[in-house]
């Protein structure tokens, strides 16, 4: 049970709000219902949310959902269908449906959600996008597919990120202007998408892209892994004349800073760790993290460092130093 919540947690964080919490829900309900239903409650967006997964995984979608209106009866409060995974098929029944679920593998309908956030405030407010951690990886993809054509299926096996996510990240491209899509294939439904101007993809999505960082954090060097890539100034002082910082800085995934130690020495050699929102090690090479999480994840600004930026990323189209 702890590896589901753990897995609902985690989509929650990539596609949604990265501080979601999950936790397991113990209430008194019929035998039925208890035999039926694993249920969680997850705190996202400021919202409470109830999940409830079928015990069966063979279970009917659609009978599961239409489930619900029951299950919420019994708690007294709404509760939404939560799977592992759906097909398509099953998730266009469903929304006809118009019920709300979600799945682990990044999947979501959620209306009632937006209603609750809309009605906290008694004006419109103006909302500026701003891109998750899922968005933020096939964002970095796009940036370095280098006038190629792109495929979801290929966006997905580099990433590691669901379908949901990545068909969703790619339409909100298309949506924003920044990307080409053409549809072709034997079937003629085969979507295909392209980046035909890599400084204007860049200048487009940078302030919806904003940082990349989550959290700095200052950590003894002996904490460091063989596997962690090099960030900041010491990525680019790999990269250009310029001198290592006295502080060497690498890029974290949230997962590992949550397993770092805890040590309070100050007399140990320290380090930079930039918590990064997403997984750094999808995208670095040579040891170093990708060009554009180095740029943003250096904080100082002077002479040294501009001529050193311009010897690393001359060469990017996207580069505006």
């Amino acid at each position: 049970m702890s590896e589901t919540i753990k897995a609902i947690e985690q989509t929650l964080r990539l596609n949604v709000d990265e501080s979601a919490s999950v936790q397991r829900m113990s209430v008194k309900l019929s035998a039925y219902l208890s035999s039926t239903y694993d249920l969680f409650k997850a705190k996202i967006l400021d919202s409470d949310l109830v999940l409830a997964m079928p015990a069966d995984a063979k279970a009917d979608p659609v009978k599961t959902v239409k489930g619900m209106a029951m299950l919420s009866k019994s708690l007294n409060i709404d509760a939404t269908a939560c799977f592992s995974s759906l097909s398509r098929p099953q998730r266009r029944e469903l929304i006809k449906l118009g019920r709300p679920f979600m799945t682990i593998e990044g999947d979501f309908y959620l209306p009632q959600l937006s209603f609750s956030l809309t009605k906290k405030s008694a004006t419109p407010l103006e909302v500026k996008r701003s891109f998750n951690p899922a968005q933020q990886l096939v964002f970095l993809y796009c940036l370095y597919s280098d006038m190629t054509p792109i495929s979801q299926a290929d966006v997905q096996r580099r990433t590691g990120l669901s379908s949901g996510s990545v068909s969703s990240a790619l339409s909100m491209f298309v949506e924003l202007g920044l990307l080409e899509c053409s549809v072709g294939g034997k079937t003629g439904r085969r979507k295909s998408y392209l980046v035909s101007d890599g400084a204007q993809f860049y200048r487009g999505g940078i302030a919806a892209f904003g940082s990349p960082v989550r959290e700095t954090v200052i950590a003894p060097v002996s904490a460091v892994q063989d596997d962690w890539p090099a960030s900041g100034l010491s990525a680019l002082a790999e990269l250009s004349d310029l001198l290592p910082p006295a502080e060497p800085s690498y890029a974290i995934s949230p997962a590992q800073a949550r397993l770092l130690p805890t040590v309070q020495d100050d007399s140990l050699e320290r380090c930079t760790l930039h918590v990064l929102r997403f997984d750094p090690s999808v995208f670095a090479k040579d040891g170093r993290v990708d060009p554009l999480t180095m740029l943003l994840t250096i904080d100082e600004e002077d002479e040294r460092i501009s001529i050193a930026l311009r010897q690393a990323l001359g060469g990017y189209a996207w580069y505006q130093g």
